[in-house]
C-alpha cells in the first residue's frame, strides 16, 4: 500500500510539474504573438480579469 501511495504520490508531482511547464510555453507563445508584450486578456489559470469576478460569482 504504502508503495502504490508513493507512485501516486509522484505521478501527482510529475502531472503538476507538466501543467506548470505547459502553461510557460502558453505564456511564452503568447508573448512571441504579441511582439514581447503581456497579451489583452490574461490565461484563465491566473484568475484575474473581467472574467474572474463571474468565475467566482457561479462558484458560490
Amino acid at each position: 500500500m504504502a508503495t502504490e501511495e508513493r507512485e501516486m504520490e509522484r505521478a501527482m508531482r510529475a502531472f503538476e510539474e507538466d501543467a506548470d511547464q505547459a502553461k510557460r510555453y502558453i505564456k511564452a507563445e503568447w508573448r512571441t504573438e504579441h511582439w514581447g508584450h503581456a497579451p489583452e486578456r490574461t490565461p484563465a489559470w491566473e484568475d484575474t480579469g473581467a472574467m474572474a469576478g463571474v468565475a467566482k460569482s457561479r462558484r458560490n
